[in-house]
C-alpha cells in the first residue's frame, strides 16, 4: 500500500500542510512530496469521501491543485454543499474560462430553486472576486439577485460581506450599493462597524490602508501622532498637522475636518497605481457610513475611514533610512505604528554606531514598547544585527501579549539559529507555558541537532505542557533521540504520542511487526472516530447546525452555600487547573441561585465534579477564550496563577486567600480593588462590584475603584451609570499623586485608559461634561493642600516632593 492510500498518514500530512508553528517550509514539501505527491492527487479525487476531499481542497497548498483544475472542473457540476463550494475558487484560478461556464450554468439552474445550495453558491461568489471582466461582473449580478430573494435561507451578514468584497474587486456597477448595504447590516448587527472599514480598507488599498491605524487611534489603542513621521513614512508636503488636530478631536465626533480634508487632499490620487479604487472610497462617503444604534459606537466612524482614506494616500510604500541618522531611527523604531518594509536599511548606521549604545537602546524599547509596534520594530532590527545580547530580550519576547511583537521576537531568534537554542535550554527552567512552546517550535522548525536535543531533552516537561505540539514536532523532525522516547512513552495513555510513533512506524515500514498491531489498530481507531466528528461538524456548516458551539454548556447540579437549595444550571465558563484528577473548578461567571437569588455562591457537588472530571481528561488547548474537548467546544479553560517562584496555585485557592485575608483585615482597600479586578476577569461582576465598593468606602478618593465600578456598568450595559462612575471619580483626580495606579506602569498610562473609557462609552456627547487628562495630577508641590482631604499642606501631611 503506498503512503497515500493510508487514511492516518493523510491526515496527518494535512496537519502538517497548515501547522505554521511546527513545521519549516522545506520539511511541509518533504512530507507532502513522500505522503501526497501531486501525481496521487487525481486518484484521491474520485477515490476518497466528499468530507474528506472537501479538507484538502481548502487546506493543502492551492498550487498542488494546478495540474488537476480540469478535473476539479469535470466533477464540479456532480458536486454540493461544502466540497463544491471548497473547489469553485480553485476552479477560477487555474481554468478562468471554464469556472465562468460552470459558474453561469448553476446560477441559471437556481433561479428556480426553492432552497438554493448556500455553500457552493458562497464558493462560485468566492470565485467570481478572482476573475475579470463584464462576463464576471454579470454572474455576480445575479449571484446577488438570489441572495436578496432567498434571505431566509441562511444567509447572513458575512455572506453580504462576501458579496461587497467581490463587487469592489470585480468593479461591479452596484458595488457601491451592496458595500453599503453590507455595512447597513453590520451597524444594525453585532460586527463592530469599525472592522467592516477596516476591511473595506484592505480590500481596496491592501497594506497599504491606514484606517486601522486611525481606528486604533479613536478606540484609544494608540496614542500615535502621525506629524513627527512626515518624510520617512508619509509625504512631507501633506496635511498632518491638520491630521493630528483631526486625531485628538475623533472622540468629538466632528466629521466635518475629515470631510473636508478628504476633498482638498484625496482627489489628486486619482492619477496614481489605483484610481478607481480611490473613486470607490470616495464614492463611499459620499454615500454615507450608517450609524449604528448601541451606545458603544456612538462614534463617527465616517471620520475614521475619511482620515484613514487621507493617510493611505500619504503613505510611504517602503522606508528607507539608509542616509538618517541614529536619532531618526530611533524616533522612527519607537513609533507605534505598523512600519513599511525597509527596516533594514537602518543597518549601516547602527552597525557603525557604538555597540553598546544599540544594545542598551533597543533593549530598553523592547522592554517599554512590548504591547506595541515599538516592540515589533525593536524585535526585528535584534534579529537582523544579530548580537547575543538580545537573546534575553528576545527570549523574554515569546511572551508577549502583542501579537505582532510575539511574532517578531520568535522569527527573530529563527534568524539565530543554533544560538537562540542554547540559550533557551539555558534558561528553560525560567520559562514560562507559551515560552516553553515556543522554544518547541523553533526548534522543531529550525530542524537542526540542537533543536532535536532541546526537545529531547526537556521531553516530560514538554508532555506535560502540551502533548500535541511535542508529538508533531517528533513526528515532523524523525530523529533517533526523540523516536526512542516517544517508544518509552508509549503505555502511558498520551493519546497524541500514541499517534506520532504510528505515524512513524508506517513511514519506516514497522507497523506490521507483531508487537505494534494492538497500538496500531488503537490509535486507527480513534482517527476513524476523529474523521466522523469532522464530518459532522461539516454538515452543521452546511446546515446552519453548527456541531461546535460558539458558546457550550455544561448542566451541572450545584448546591447553594447561602440557602443549601441543590439544582442544576447550565454553566458557560469554569476555569480549571491543569490537573485532571484535581481540577479545582471556579465558576467563572454570575449565576444566580433559583431558590434565594445569591449570586455564584455556590459549592460543586459530587456529580458536578465528576462531570468537570470527566471533561478535563479529554481537554486540550484551542484558542484563548475557549478550549476543544475532544472535537468541540468546551466550557472548561485552564487558568492559574504562577507565582515567581514558578508555583502554581488555583484560582479558587486564591479566593480563599482573598477571604481569609479580609477576616482579619476587613478594612484593606488596596486588596479589595484587587480582588474586583480579578472577579472581573472572571466575569464575576456582583462580586467585582461589592469589592470595588467597599474599597470606596474605605478610602472615597481611590481613582481605581471608580474604573473598575464604570466597568463593571460597561459590561451590564448601563452606560450612563459608568459615565457618572467615572465623573465622580475624576473629582478625585489629585490624589494619584500620593501613589502609583495599582495595575498600570505609570499614571500616564492610567489616565489615558480612564479618559479612553469615557470616550468609548459615549461620555463625550452633548451635554456632557468633558473628561481632559489635566483633570488628574501626578505631581504636588509642598503647598498645595493634600488631595486625600485632610485639610493640611502636603508639606505639613505627607511631607512635599513629587
Amino acid at each position: 500500500m503506498q503512503f497515500h492510500d493510508d487514511p492516518l498518514l493523510r491526515r496527518w500530512a494535512l496537519d502538517v500542510a497548515v501547522d505554521t508553528n511546527l513545521v519549516s517550509p522545506s520539511i511541509r514539501q518533504r512530507v507532502l512530496d513522500t505522503v501526497l505527491p501531486e501525481a496521487a492527487l487525481a486518484g484521491l479525487v474520485d477515490g476518497l469521501d466528499r468530507d474528506e476531499l472537501t479538507a484538502f481542497l481548502r487546506h493543502l497548498p492551492e498550487e498542488r491543485w494546478a495540474a488537476h483544475a480540469d478535473l476539479l472542473a469535470e466533477r464540479w457540476p456532480g458536486w454540493s454543499g461544502s466540497l463544491a463550494g471548497s473547489a469553485a475558487p480553485l476552479i477560477a484560478r487555474f481554468r478562468p474560462e471554464a469556472a465562468l461556464a460552470l459558474f453561469r450554468t448553476f446560477l441559471a439552474g437556481l433561479a428556480e430553486a426553492v432552497e438554493p445550495d448556500v455553500p457552493k453558491l458562497l464558493g462560485v461568489v468566492k470565485g467570481l472576486r478572482d476573475l475579470a471582466g463584464g462576463h464576471a461582473r454579470d454572474l455576480l449580478t445575479t449571484a446577488a439577485g438570489i441572495v436578496g430573494r432567498n434571505r431566509g435561507s441562511g444567509f447572513t451578514v458575512w455572506h453580504h460581506a462576501m458579496l461587497a468584497e467581490a463587487a469592489l474587486k470585480t468593479r461591479h456597477p452596484d458595488r457601491i450599493a451592496m458595500t453599503t448595504e453590507w455595512l447597513g447590516r453590520t451597524a444594525a448587527g453585532d460586527q463592530p462597524l469599525h472592522e467592516a472599514l477596516v476591511q473595506i480598507g484592505t480590500w481596496l488599498f491592501g497594506d497599504a490602508s491606514r484606517i486601522g491605524f486611525v481606528r486604533d487611534f479613536a478606540l484609544g489603542h494608540t496614542r500615535q501622532t502621525v506629524a513627527p513621521l512626515a518624510g520617512e513614512l508619509f509625504h512631507p508636503d501633506g496635511p498632518l498637522v491638520q491630521i493630528d488636530n483631526a486625531l485628538r478631536g475623533l472622540p468629538l465626533n466632528d466629521a466635518r475636518t475629515a470631510v473636508r480634508l478628504l476633498e482638498q487632499h484625496l482627489r489628486p490620487a486619482e492619477a496614481a497605481e489605483s484610481p478607481g479604487h480611490w473613486d470607490d472610497f470616495i464614492a463611499l462617503m459620499q454615500a454615507g457610513i450608517p450609524q449604528p444604534e448601541g451606545w458603544k459606537e456612538k462614534r463617527i466612524w465616517a471620520e475614521v475611514f475619511g482620515l484613514g482614506g487621507i493617510l493611505t494616500a500619504l503613505w510611504q510604500p517602503r522606508l528607507d533610512l539608509s542616509q538618517a541618522d541614529p536619532e531618526t531611527i530611533w524616533r522612527i523604531v519607537t513609533a507605534d505604528i505598523d512600519l513599511p518594509p525597509g527596516l533594514e536599511t537602518a543597518l549601516p548606521a547602527l552597525q557603525d554606531a557604538p555597540r553598546e549604545t544599540v544594545v542598551a537602546k533597543l533593549s530598553a524599547i523592547a522592554r517599554g514598547g512590548e504591547d506595541t509596534y515599538a516592540g515589533r520594530h525593536a524585535a526585528v532590527l535584534m534579529g537582523l544585527l544579530g548580537y547575543d545580547e538580545f537573546l534575553p530580550e528576545l527570549i523574554a519576547g515569546l511572551d508577549w501579549e502583542f501579537e505582532p511583537s510575539q511574532e517578531a521576537a520568535e522569527a527573530a531568534l529563527e534568524r539565530y539559529g543554533d544560538r537562540a537554542i542554547a540559550a533557551l535550554d539555558a534558561d528553560f527552567d525560567r520559562l514560562g507555558g507559551y515560552q516553553c512552546l515556543a522554544a518547541v517550535g523553533l526548534a522543531s522548525r529550525l530542524g537542526t541537532g540542537a533543536g532535536t536535543d532541546l526537545i529531547a531533552k526537556h521531553f516530560t516537561e514538554l508532555v506535560d505542557e502540551d502533548a500535541d505540539w511535542v508529538a508533531m514536532a517528533a513526528s515532523v523532525l524523525d530523529a533517533e533521540p526523540l523516536n526512542r522516547l516517544l517508544g518509552d512513552w508509549l503505555g502511558e495513555e498520551v493519546p497524541e504520542i500514541d499517534r506520532a510513533f504510528v505515524v512513524l512506524a508506517k513511514l519506516h515500514g514497522r507497523a506490521g511487526d507483531p508487537e505494534h498491531q494492538d497500538l496500531v489498530a488503537r490509535v486507527e481507531r480513534r482517527e476513524a472516530e476523529a474523521a466522523k466528528r469532522q464530518a459532522a461538524a461539516l454538515r452543521g456548516e452546511e446546515t446552519g447546525d453548527d456541531a461546535l458551539p460558539l458558546f457550550p454548556s455544561l448542566s451541572l447540579p450545584l448546591a447553594c452555600r447561602a440557602c443549601g437549595h441543590t439544582a442544576s444550571y447550565d454553566i458557560r465558563r469554569i476555569w480549571i487547573t491543569s490537573d485532571p484528577a484535581d481540577p479545582k473548578p471556579f465558576l467563572a461567571q454570575d449565576v444566580p441561585c433559583s431558590s434565594c437569588g445569591a449570586v455564584s455562591n455556590f459549592d460543586f457537588t459530587p456529580d458536578a465534579l465528576a462531570i468537570i472530571g470527566a471533561e478535563a481528561e479529554g481537554l486540550r488547548p484551542g484558542g484563548w477564550e475557549l478550549f476543544r474537548f475532544r472535537e468541540r467546544w468546551s466550557v472548561l479553560k485552564v487558568w492559574y496563577a504562577e507565582s515567581e517562584a514558578g508555583v502554581r496555585r488555583s484560582i479558587a485557592d486564591i479566593v480563599e486567600d482573598y477571604e481569609n485575608h479580609f477576616a482579619a483585615h476587613p478594612d484593606d482597600a488596596a486588596t479589595h480593588r484587587s480582588a474586583g479586578n480579578l472577579f472581573i476577569d472572571a466575569s464575576r461582576y456582583t462580586a467585582a462590584e461589592q469589592h470595588f465598593r467597599r474599597c470606596l468606602e474605605i478610602d472615597p478618593t481611590y481613582l481605581e475603584a471608580y474604573y473598575g465600578l464604570a466597568q463593571v456598568a460597561e459590561y451590564r450595559g448601563s452606560a450612563e451609570e459608568a459615565i457618572g462612575l467615572l465623573v465622580e471619580g475624576a473629582k478625585h483626580g489629585g490624589s494619584l499623586a500620593c501613589r502609583r495606579p495599582a495595575g498600570w506602569s505609570t499614571p500616564g498610562e492610567f489616565i489615558a485608559d480612564y479618559v479612553a473609557l469615557y470616550h468609548e462609552i459615549g461620555g463625550d456627547a452633548a451635554g456632557r461634561p468633558k473628561l481632559l487628562p489635566a483633570m488628574f495630577k501626578t505631581k504636588l508641590g509642598r503647598n498645595d493642600p493634600c488631595p486625600l482631604g485632610t485639610g493640611k499642606k502636603v508639606k505639613k501631611c505627607c511631607g512635599g516632593g513629587t
